[in-house]
């Protein structure tokens, strides 16, 4: 039978404590977060963006806030945040910036 040093307890209240201190919710807040279309989203459908926060990277399903496709790779901005769906627009729209990925495959003339 072997016996732990007194020093190798954990005690997961001291760590549980420590985390909901530094836990703040405005570091989690959806609205404002700018991402990027992972997979892309339909007209009217739902797709995935990835975006970063709280120094993770994290995904989540997404919908046009306007119902209008999104393609892969655009920068997008949430707008509203219901029931695990980020709703969004892309960046280009409320930045005034052109867009970073053609929507319409890049071939017009």
């Amino acid at each position: 039978m072997a016996l732990l040093a007194p020093d190798a307890y954990f005690f997961p209240e001291q760590g549980a404590d420590v985390a909901r201190r530094n836990l703040d919710s405005e570091d989690y807040e959806m609205i404002g977060v700018l991402g990027r279309i992972s997979v892309p989203i339909r007209e009217t459908g739902t797709g995935e963006i990835i975006y970063s926060q709280g120094g993770t990277r994290r995904t989540c399903g997404a919908r046009s806030e306007d119902h209008a496709a999104i393609a892969k790779g655009s920068e997008v901005l949430v707008t509203r945040y219901e029931k695990g769906i980020a709703y969004v627009r892309p960046w280009d729209e409320m930045s005034g910036e052109e867009p970073a990925v053609e929507m319409d495959g890049g071939d017009s003339a």
